[in-house]
């Protein structure tokens, strides 16, 4: 059986050697525009199709459809390590991501891991 996921928003893929930012993320180059369905045959990606000529042709008896509703399809972000402590919040760097800056500006505008790192050196034992 293969599994489909249906009325995909934007696809992002892995085939970049950078970092997509700013007006990347709308690059047709880097990613598969909305309206696409994603064939998962054995835990891997068999092909992507647009959802409208899948969904015409497939048997639901072969195939088990999940209608994802338009929302975008990213791969699985994973952290690598934790920590069991920290102090500071960096969540305002994703939105200069989107805007294009690089990592050295972030660090410039205060941002950046010496950010938490400060933070969490000057964090009380509570």
């Amino acid at each position: 059986m293969r599994t489909v996921l249906a009325n995909c928003g934007p696809i992002v893929h892995a085939n970049y050697d950078g970092v997509c930012v700013g007006n990347e993320m709308s690059n047709e180059d880097l990613i598969y525009p909305s309206g696409k369905a994603i064939v998962i045959k054995n835990n891997q990606v068999e092909k992507i199709i647009s959802s409208v000529e899948l969904l015409d042709d497939i048997n639901n008896v072969e195939y088990k459809v999940i209608d994802v509703g338009g929302r975008a399809i990213i791969p699985g972000l994973i952290d690598s390590h934790s920590h069991m402590v920290w102090a500071g919040d960096r969540s305002q760097e994703v939105r200069w991501k989107q805007q294009g800056y690089s990592y050295a500006d972030i660090a410039n505008m205060g941002g950046g891991i010496s950010s938490t790192v400060a933070a969490t050196r000057e964090a009380n034992k509570e």
